[in-house]
């Protein structure tokens, strides 16, 4: 391909090569385990979901420090509990470092800033955890290892913004010859930790693919579970639909019992994935991505904070579970046995038992599909570039310059009538936007109610009294003034409050707040439904039944457009207000006085935290219209660059019109005789 391939294809073709390579050599290792993969959106419950399959609900592994910086972390079996770390390289930390000081606004760059600046504000020496490069350490016990992984990997860690990979070994032997790995976003802001959740990818065997069933199966869980896992020569795939009590939440009103919802919900999502995975009219699975799409058919529900709550007494629940427990109890009928079947994850265990219990057979499988998989990639691969050849060849052949030139100020032409059309749909996204800002600051408002108050809390304490009791009797003289002292038991109700439960509103508050922002922002700016209204229109307002259009290559140019747009990420730090706290109150606080006062703050502290929250928010969406707007102003103009570059690109080859027909049609030869030659 050198002599003729363009350096993209050239290095795609190195990166098949070298995930071929990392397949082999992986599955060859002596201590090969069977990899399990926990995939999933931002957001999506993976650590909730595997602290609720492999730890009882324990929080063994703690929130991630944020979304966009969530770290890789492999939960693998060992005799000792221990975590072995990797940290960043000087040369990551300084080309992070780099890119936190850039002025765009790109996801890259915003958790650049949040890990440097993180790890600024703790105050640790950087630069001797950077040398360390790796560390071990080993706990006595499974309790003692889940009070330290959050140093590591947690929210509030003071090393987290240097880790790159953690493995957890635990003593649970059931695990033993697998490794499951809780990956990462793969937009990252570390090249070298987005590459390594590509490459688990690569040499991944089984998959359980969470999408939270308040966004279920968006366009881009559907593309990874159609498309790109079953080509990654995947042999088990389970999907999960994650958070389930959420998506109940979005439709309880609907319904005139809880059970009816839960009853319906199911069977809503379970046709949604039933038709998004059966396959379609053309379609031509082969048979390990057929079984893959057959199970998508069938997914599980499950909401790990209800299978955590189930057992115990409401008295118990954390803020966070009573908060979502009210949300489903709008009929009163939300019952123990409601509870633990919102968040029964008996056929996830089920799944994973027989996962595990049949690795010998999934190991085979894959070893029997690497090559036809490998061989799969590259077909494709070159079937793509070859189609890029011919339409290439196409337009060289069928125009000379002069045609070139009036196409070129044709498509110019109806880019201008477009621009009225695009200014229309953006005012529109800009009034659902002001809508969507109402909407989420009336939800801060009403969340900052509930969290802003406390329960109290009761305990019966048993307490012991004393009195003398006199011993004198009055004619026996020599007991005169001697007495003796008697003790008695007595049962007394201590009503309080713990500092803890305070600190764990605000948290969760500030928790509930990014949360609803987010889904508020997913539902005023659909980014895939925005980019099919706009592909649409552009393809519309071309007259792609002419021969003189190819619609591929304008859906092509105007995808790589629209690829600029982004959502806004807000960062809400709760951190001064638990500072608040905690500097005034630890521990059970008993006397009404300081109960009040502890309310009181709490109140004032989430109040403060709403106010600061819808400053930022009320900034974010400014700032993010204006961002929409000079989208939309710059649009038909880098839209019209990229048709001008390509016309350019086909008009200079038109000057040496037969030397490049003739060096493309040689390159299509060779092309379509290495097809022929790669085995079926």
């Amino acid at each position: 391909m050198k002599p003729s391939a363009g350096q993209t294809a050239l290095s795609d073709l190195d990166r098949l090569r070298d995930a071929f390579r990392r397949r082999v050599e992986t599955f060859r290792r002596v201590d090969r385990k069977l990899s399990i993969a926990v995939v999933g959106r931002v957001k999506a419950g993976k650590s909730s979901f595997l602290n609720s399959l492999l730890f009882d609900g324990k929080d063994v592994l703690p929130r991630a420090f944020t979304p966009k910086t969530a770290t890789l972390t492999k939960i693998e079996y060992a005799p000792e509990n221990a975590i072995e770390v990797e940290y960043y390289t000087k040369e990551e930390w300084t080309s992070l470092c780099g890119l936190s000081q850039q002025s765009r606004t790109g996801d890259d760059v915003l958790a650049a800033k949040d890990l440097v600046g993180s790890a600024r504000k703790s105050g640790i020496d950087v630069g001797s955890y950077l040398a360390k490069g790796h560390e071990r350490v080993e706990f006595p016990s499974e309790q003692d290892l889940m009070g330290r992984l959050n140093d590591y990997v947690g929210e509030s860690g003071k090393v987290t913004p240097l880790v790159k990979c953690v493995t957890l070994y635990t003593n649970r032997s059931e695990l033993d010859g697998v490794s499951i790995v809780d990956t990462p976003g793969l937009c990252d802001p570390v090249a070298s930790r987005t590459v390594r959740t590509r490459e688990f990818l690569e040499v991944c065997d089984t998959v359980f693919f969470l999408s939270p069933a308040s966004t279920f199966l968006t366009s881009s869980d559907v593309d990874l579970l159609r498309m790109q896992l079953p080509q990654k020569g995947i042999t088990h795939l389970s999907l999960v639909c994650s958070r389930f009590d959420e998506g109940l939440a979005d439709a309880i009103f609907d319904y005139d019992s809880l059970e009816d919802a839960v009853s319906d919900t199911r069977s809503r999502l379970q046709k949604q994935a039933l038709k998004t995975f059966t396959p379609k009219s053309g379609d031509n699975p082969d048979a390990n991505q057929k079984k893959l799409l057959e199970a998508c058919q069938h997914p599980h529900f499950l909401s790990s904070m209800f299978h955590n709550m189930a057992g115990r007494a409401a008295d118990t629940y954390t803020a966070h579970e009573r908060h979502a427990f009210d949300q489903l109890n709008e009929h009163g009928d939300l019952d123990a046995r409601m509870v633990a079947s919102i968040g029964d994850i008996s056929g996830i265990e089920k799944d994973l038992r027989k996962v595990i219990d049949e690795k010998d057979t999934l190991l085979a499988e894959r070893a029997a599909g690497m090559l036809p998989t490998a061989r799969g990639e590259l077909r494709t691969f070159i079937s793509n570039e070859q189609q890029g050849v011919e339409a290439h060849l196409m337009a060289l052949t069928k125009n000379d310059q002069q045609k070139l030139e009036q196409q070129r100020k044709d498509a110019e032409r109806r880019i201008m009538e477009l621009q009225a059309r695009i200014e229309e749909h953006f005012g529109g996204l800009n009034v659902k936007i002001e809508q969507i800002k109402g909407s989420i600051l009336s939800d801060l408002r009403r969340s900052s109610t509930e969290y802003g108050k406390l329960t109290d809390r009761t305990r019966t304490e048993t307490r012991e009294s004393s009195h003398e009791v006199s011993d004198s009797c009055w004619y026996k003289p020599w007991t005169w003034f001697s007495s003796h002292t008697e003790y008695t038991t007595y049962q007394v109700e201590i009503t309080y409050l713990l500092a803890s439960d305070a600190l764990e509103n605000i948290r969760n508050y500030a928790r509930s707040a990014a949360e609803s922002i987010e889904q508020g922002f997913a539902g005023a700016v659909n980014i895939p439904q925005l980019k099919t209204d706009l592909l649409k229109m552009i393809i519309d307002g071309f007259d792609v039944s002419s021969e003189t259009y190819d619609p591929a290559h304008f859906r092509l140019l105007t995808e790589q457009t629209l690829n600029r747009i982004e959502l806004p990420v807000m960062r809400i730090s709760a951190e001064a207000a638990v500072a608040g706290i905690s500097s005034s109150f630890s521990g059970e606080i008993q006397s009404a006085s300081e109960r009040s006062e502890m309310r009181s703050r709490l109140s004032k502290a989430v109040a403060d935290l709403y106010d600061s929250i819808s400053a930022q928010l009320v900034q974010e969406i400014s700032s993010f219209k204006q961002k929409v707007n000079d989208l939309k102003d710059d649009f038909a103009k880098k839209l019209l660059k990229d048709i001008q570059n390509d016309y350019d690109r086909l008009i200079k080859e038109c000057r040496y019109k037969e030397e490049s027909i003739r060096r493309l049609q040689s390159y299509d030869n060779a092309l379509s005789g290495f097809l022929k030659s790669l085995p079926a």
